[in-house]
């Protein structure tokens, strides 16, 4: 048992220290266009923001809240997509009350980490392999006690929402969405404010 625990928790040397990853490993997936732009223009784009005098002011509530809270927001991340994962994980890293305390690839990842780590958030991806994130977040709301989930989909559908907050999804936000839309998110959950964020309207 002993070191099945320290391969659930060993650091991959590219993570901060601290870092739970999930053991194994996966079948690369290609990303989506939605994917892509999350990983490959949020966190650039968000690091070249915080630069700024406006970036700076902009941060300093969130910095105050934090500090009023005693800690931050600990966060952990399950999304199959490698390029995705990391992406989000960067972006995430950036904010001054957000930690990020593991990251998954499947649904029975998300489940065993969170039991672990007990973090603050749970951004889940909806479709993974093993276990999908509709019945780990089932687990994981009805399990732990304080621990609250963000659905993160590619799916738009209002079916698929409603099966996320069945669940016991605190909020969904979906791929297409800002990515400060996520962070957002994250904190409004942290505080008990979890609100859906989906736009089912048709695309023009």
């Amino acid at each position: 048992m002993a070191g099945r625990e320290r391969a659930v928790h060993t650091v991959d040397l590219a993570e901060p220290e601290g870092t739970a990853m999930q053991e194994g490993s996966t079948a690369p997936k290609r990303a989506s266009a939605a994917e892509t732009k999350w990983a490959g223009k949020a966190a650039p784009a968000r690091a070249e923001r915080r630069t700024d005098v406006q970036g700076i002011a902009a941060a300093a509530p969130v910095v105050a809240e934090a500090s009023a809270r005693g800690r931050k927001i600990r966060v952990l991340l399950a999304d199959d997509h490698t390029m995705m994962r990391e992406g989000l994980a960067l972006l995430l890293r950036q904010e001054p009350d957000i930690e990020m305390v593991g990251e998954a690839f499947d649904g029975e990842g998300a489940v065993e980490l969170a039991g672990r780590l007990r973090p603050d958030v749970v951004v889940m991806d909806v479709t993974m392999p093993r276990l999908n994130g509709i019945e780990a977040t089932r687990r994981i709301v009805a399990e732990l006690a304080g621990v609250s989930v963000i659905a993160l989909s590619m799916h738009e559908e209002a079916d698929m929402a409603a099966a996320m907050r069945a669940a016991g999804a605190s909020d969904y936000v979906t791929k297409d969405s800002p990515p400060d839309v996520l962070v957002a998110a994250i904190r409004a959950c942290a505080a008990g404010r979890g609100k859906a964020h989906i736009d089912t309207a048709p695309k023009a």
